[in-house]
């Protein structure tokens, strides 16, 4: 994946002491979670959906290797959210998950502990599965796929006016399709010259 990094992100990460944290966006059905893998919480602009809060939940457990192949194919990763709120947890529990988007930077603080500009999109996706455990703590573990994924899933569109209808609702462009499957239709000129 290519990243475009801006000279302050390229001085920090080459700096004596990088202070490198992952910001990690989960969209739900029901509203979007932004976690951080820092001690507090962290207002920034990663997605350009302007300055968003991400929650500092300390460590975020675990991030799968991240795969970067030179074909392409779908690469998926595995994430392990421990020590979670438990309002994420009902949210977790009660959301359409599957299919919904997963993006994760890589941002760095400066010398000061302000966020750097312009964090590197290390990896955007979609959701597959999600489990959920409960014991002392919770843990949720989400597996999401790359977008490439769904190059591989068959396409189910039919030339027909009721999908037209559950696509585009009003749209008269497939209306008569019926008709033409049992339609006699006569090229040419009838009769003599």
């Amino acid at each position: 994946m290519a990243r475009d990094l801006t000279p302050s992100v390229i001085a920090e990460s080459l700096s004596e002491a990088p202070r490198p944290f992952i910001l990690v966006k989960l969209e739900f059905d029901i509203g979007t979670i932004r976690l951080n893998s820092t001690d507090r919480d962290l207002t920034v602009d990663v997605d350009g959906d302007g300055d968003q809060t991400y929650q500092g939940v300390g460590n975020l457990g675990q991030i799968s290797t991240m795969e970067e192949t030179s074909e392409l194919r779908p690469t998926g990763i595995v994430l392990t959210l421990s020590g979670i709120q438990p309002s994420y947890i009902s949210i977790a529990l009660g959301a359409q998950y599957q299919g919904r988007s997963v993006k994760i930077w890589e941002a760095f603080f400066d010398s000061s502990y302000a966020v750097v500009a312009d964090p590197i999109l290390q990896w955007a996706g979609l959701i597959d599965t999600m489990d959920i455990s409960m014991g002392e703590t919770a843990v949720i573990r989400v597996a999401a796929e790359h977008k490439l994924i769904r190059w591989e899933e068959p396409k189910l569109r039919r030339y027909t006016n009721e999908d037209q209808q559950d696509q585009f609702t009003g749209d008269k462009g497939l209306e008569f399709v019926n008709q033409t499957t049992e339609k006699e239709i006569i090229w040419g000129r009838t009769g003599t010259r």
